[in-house]
């Protein structure tokens, strides 16, 4: 080896390195065999530890079939449904009210709104006649915007529900429907924020997860049609009341928006990823 080319020098070198490596680890398995606990009999040890899926402890590798071993993953559970917010109405009408959203909340039959420079209220006649709703235009708030019930009006929708079809075809005028005394009524956007209405909404159940009573209501206020608000300017009020109560005045589009607030803060509740030690700091962990 001593006069050997230089590359054969090196081969040999580098084959007494991997002998030594080889041998080493060698020992190193030999030793931590040795060191490491009996297993049971029948068991054969998990070689990345992983948590049972399922819960519990682990089934041995001669208590699992064939099938345990190649299994798929358990689902994953089921979304959370859709939790309705209960809300009483000031002016015991609530059962009125719910049948008419309920109408709205429909789909539009196969006839849809296909109208093409018709007046206005012989559409209000269609809906009435199609859906069976009680619909009112208010001739006086339109005549004080230069609207009359002969302005032809062009639509053609199809696959959208019959709230979202009106409310479509009314902001062409810079018109809304609302409720009002038991009826659909077809006005301004300018009348439509006056008409305020009275609601008692139980939140008790929101507040578990820090957010106070008065916390809540800023928030909504906050979020929902902030301008809106008497703090704001506007002409709607929310007031805690214990325990667990928000009174609310404001408008039916309002009231609308601010019922499904509460409901996706329900349902957002029920999900597994909401967990009530993450607050809402940057999701920093709650002391």
């Amino acid at each position: 080896n001593r006069y050997a080319p230089p590359a054969k020098v090196a081969s040999f070198q580098h084959a007494a390195a991997r002998f030594r490596r080889a041998a080493a680890g060698a020992t190193l398995l030999a030793l931590a065999t040795l060191a490491a606990p009996p297993l049971a009999s029948g068991d054969e040890q998990d070689p990345f530890d992983l948590p049972n899926p399922t819960g519990g402890a682990r089934p041995s590798a001669a208590e699992q079939t064939t099938e345990d071993r190649f299994a798929p993953p358990p689902p994953r559970p089921p979304a959370a449904a859709s939790v309705q917010q209960p809300v009483f109405w000031a002016d015991g009408k609530g059962d009125v009210r719910r049948r008419i959203d309920q109408t709205l909340d429909r789909p539009l039959t196969a006839s849809g709104l296909d109208f093409t420079d018709t007046r206005l209220d012989e559409i209000i006649e269609f809906v009435r006649a199609e859906y069976g709703l009680e619909i009112v235009i208010d001739i006086l708030a339109l005549e004080d915007l230069g609207i009359g019930v002969d302005e032809p009006m062009t639509v053609n929708l199809q696959g959208v529900t019959l709230r979202e079809g009106l409310a479509l075809l009314l902001k062409q005028l810079e018109l809304e429907a609302i409720y009002l005394h038991g009826c659909l009524v077809i006005t301004t956007n300018e009348t439509a924020a006056l008409e305020l209405s009275v609601a008692v909404y139980p939140v008790g159940d929101l507040l578990n997860r820090g957010l106070s009573l008065p916390g809540l209501a800023g928030l909504l206020s906050t979020v929902v049609s902030p301008d809106a608000w008497q703090r704001r300017g506007g002409e709607g009020q929310i007031e805690p009341l214990a325990p667990g109560l928000l009174v609310v005045t404001q408008s039916y589009r309002v009231h609308r928006e601010l019922l499904a607030a509460l409901n996706a803060i329900r349902t957002a509740n029920q999900t597994p990823e909401a967990d009530p030690g993450v607050s809402d700091w940057g999701g920093c962990t709650q002391p």
